[in-house]
């Protein structure tokens, strides 16, 4: 799971030295993102609070699934960083759902 949260961290990185902007854009997208991995994790594990909420999840769902959902929609999102050019991590992400998708989870 962690290299997930570093791998869309590193995205979000790309982006920003990419695209540019205001610090008040770049501080808030790397809150968001973190935020909604955070959540959507946790939404399935249900070890710790959420920030906003535990999202419904199906049993045996894939945390790993989650995060990559959650940091793609975010940085994908034209609300949270409006116009940027994003690394396109897309193929590897389908794939990666599509194989992982129906997979229970290991123990």
């Amino acid at each position: 799971m962690p290299d997930q949260v570093i791998n869309w961290n590193n995205v979000y990185l790309q982006t920003i030295r990419s695209n540019g902007g205001a610090p008040t854009w770049i501080s808030r997208t790397g809150a968001i993102l973190h935020s909604a991995i955070y959540d959507a994790v946790n939404s399935i594990e249900k070890k710790y609070n959420p920030y906003l909420e535990i999202i419904p999840a199906h049993p045996g769902a894939s945390p790993e699934a989650a995060a990559i959902y959650a940091a793609y929609t975010v940085l994908t999102s034209d609300i949270v960083y409006p116009n940027a050019i994003f690394p396109n991590p897309k193929l590897k992400i389908i794939a990666f759902l599509r194989q992982n998708a129906t997979k229970p989870l290991k123990n």
